[in-house]
């Protein structure tokens, strides 16, 4: 043991831990890449850390790895702890680029119970956490005294325990990773048939169906048992709502309402269906399934499709020079590369049946809806090639997913310009999105362009959650933020 500990003085935990060997290379303390080992038994699982008996300092790469205690990371930080000799426990560093996704407890209740010393301590911050996740989950917060303390007291436990890093910070005198500038913007469309009779009809009939639907899976449920009230559960419920779904999307593509009953009957089936076959993965795939079949009435005054066409409009007039090379020649100037994310699978493939009929001339039109499986991961990585201007190959136009290719994918920093086609339920998703193209490898300045239906009330419902969130957490999270903030917490 003695021996081990002198050997793992910095054990660094990554749910790849591949990626940072290769980073580190001639760094002492990445000598070596272990795995969790899973060893299952009649009745229970262990989970063996063999090599980790006192380390005297861990790195915690991507903290939502250990959510809850059920995850083997988790567990095996626990075993760290308890096996460590009386008076040699370790420090522990939990990093992440997007701390709080669906909420502030749930996201941080795991990392903060390895972190803060004083159980009592951490019981106030996730009572706190609970009161500002109730209050920004729907409707405005109707005590607003009562967030204003619980959102203090939250900032005062993470000021002592976390530090934010900003990309124009130091760390020990040294810059962090310089990246290109980001160039952001938020578009609100609006849907020319929004006014016209059959769409009000249709919408009034779902909006209904939506109401009904809400209040029957409601009954009965004015508290939960976090004292949660009926207005904080909407969201949640409407969230797994078809009808509601529905609704949505209808704002977003008004023809939807002229569509033969065999296929509006179940919009919300295949708008959110994860299997809709690998054929479509091809342009004629695409074009012999329904959606591809019926693209023109799908597409019919949608201003989603005709924002997204100026995106692309911008991005192939786009002739800025990346940086130059080791010997300081001036770099070609080379075509630029699109991502489009969509939040569900079946909008992901209107967009690509679009693509194909109108777009397809000038882009090559990939669609990805599975980036885990080996041909996905492969068309990701082909699909960025480097065209001068004055060849004749086409740019990528990637459509995807943000749960496909908006989390722990590489390769998408070789576009420069990227459209969130529509607002994810979790306000997360979209920042970790946005992160795949301006992150390290990045050589250009990044265009990022968010699309809101803005006669839509369920997307305007979402982007007001949104920002309440944003608003809320990044108060409490920029308590920590600066070069002078000092991260705390010990293990032992």
């Amino acid at each position: 043991k003695s021996r081990l500990f002198d050997r793992h003085q910095l054990i660094v935990v990554s749910s790849n831990p591949r990626s940072v060997v290769g980073k580190g290379s001639g760094c002492d303390f990445f000598a070596r890449a272990y795995r969790l080992r899973q060893q299952k038994r009649a009745t229970q699982v262990n989970h063996i850390v063999e090599w980790a008996v006192a380390p005297r300092f861990v790195v915690l790469d991507e903290f939502h790895t250990a959510k809850d205690g059920s995850t083997k990371v988790y567990k095996a930080l626990g075993q760290m702890r308890r096996r460590a000799p009386v008076g040699r426990g370790f420090k522990l560093a939990a990093l992440s680029a997007t701390p709080i996704t669906v909420s502030l407890s749930k996201s941080l209740r795991s990392v903060l119970s390895l972190i803060v010393p004083h159980a009592a301590d951490l019981d106030t911050f996730l009572a706190a956490a609970q009161v500002i996740d109730s209050a920004t989950r729907a409707g405005r917060a109707k005590d607003r005294d009562k967030l204003d303390d619980a959102t203090a007291k939250c900032e005062q436990l993470l000021k002592a325990v976390m530090t934010r890093r900003m990309g124009n910070g130091l760390f020990h005198g040294k810059a962090l990773l310089r990246l290109p500038e980001m160039h952001a913007v938020t578009v609100a469309c609006r849907s020319e048939r929004m006014e016209e009779g059959d769409f009000r009809r249709r919408m009034d009939e779902l909006r209904e169906a939506w109401s009904s639907e809400a209040r029957a899976r409601l009954a009965g449920q004015a508290t939960g048992g976090n004292g949660w009230s009926l207005g904080d559960k909407f969201l949640q419920v409407v969230r797994y709502s078809s009808a509601f779904m529905q609704t949505l999307w209808l704002a977003s593509f008004p023809g939807l309402v002229d569509l033969p009953g065999h296929l509006s009957s179940n919009l919300g089936g295949w708008l959110n269906g994860d299997k809709l076959g690998s054929s479509i993965a091809t342009i004629e795939g695409r074009s012999v399934h329904q959606v591809g079949r019926y693209i023109d009435i799908i597409s019919k005054g949608s201003g989603k499709l005709e924002a997204l066409g100026r995106c692309l409009e911008a991005a192939r007039e786009d002739r800025t020079v990346g940086r130059g090379g080791a010997d300081d020649r001036a770099p070609p100037c080379l075509k630029k590369h699109v991502c489009v994310f969509a939040a569900r699978p079946g909008t992901a493939l209107i967009i690509a049946a679009y693509a194909d009929k109108h777009w397809s001339g000038e882009w090559d039109v990939v669609l990805v809806l599975s980036a885990a499986t080996k041909k996905g991961k492969q068309e990701i990585q082909d699909a960025f090639l480097k065209i001068p201007f004055d060849e004749a190959g086409k740019p990528t136009l990637l459509i995807s997913t943000t749960g496909t290719t908006g989390t722990g994918v590489d390769s998408l920093q070789r576009a420069n310009h990227a459209v969130l086609f529509e607002l994810p339920f979790v306000e997360a998703e979209g920042q970790q999105a946005a992160g795949r193209i301006h992150r390290a490898g990045q050589q250009l300045p990044c265009h990022w362009t968010t699309l809101w239906a803005a006669d839509s009330e369920a997307e305007t419902l979402i982007k007001e959650r949104h920002e309440r969130r944003i608003e809320a957490f990044s108060q409490i999270l920029d308590g920590g933020k600066g070069d002078r903030a000092r991260a705390g917490g010990d293990a032992s």
